[in-house]
């Protein structure tokens, strides 16, 4: 985050779950204007809130069938994650998401990340939001 750009002569990269706030894209933009307009100064630009941000665009997309007037209950919501085939969340996921009754997420089973990083004072995303899989 911004603490890291007060650093001198600090060049680091490494690999990050949640999206890079300064990639670009239409999602990352939206996260964007949201941010400025609603938190009170920067401390946004962190991973930890954009992994909260992609778990609420997570909440919106499996909530999108139900009603704005019905009462959601949890089954809404475990229904709603359940109907996700590869989502990526308009590409803030570095891995698709997918979930099961009948199979759980395997720890390890979602290895794929964004990189980010630090370097001449500014945060970076050199692959920009194509997340890196490693395999095998």
């Amino acid at each position: 985050g911004p603490s890291f750009e007060k650093l001198k002569n600090l060049t680091v990269f490494g690999p990050d779950f949640a999206f890079p706030y300064s990639g670009q894209s239409d999602a990352i933009t939206t996260f964007t204007n949201v941010m400025t307009k609603y938190a009170k100064d920067d401390n946004w630009k962190a991973s930890t809130a954009t992994l909260v941000y992609s778990g609420l665009v997570a909440f919106q997309k499996a909530l999108a069938t139900v009603s704005p007037s019905a009462t959601v209950t949890a089954k809404d919501v475990i229904n709603g994650l359940y109907a996700f085939k590869d989502e990526t969340l308009g590409g803030l996921s570095a891995n698709p998401l997918n979930f099961s009754a009948s199979k759980p997420v395997a720890y390890g089973s979602r290895p794929c990340y964004f990189i980010i990083g630090v370097a001449d004072g500014k945060v970076t995303a050199p692959n920009g939001v194509k997340p890196v899989c490693p395999t095998g």
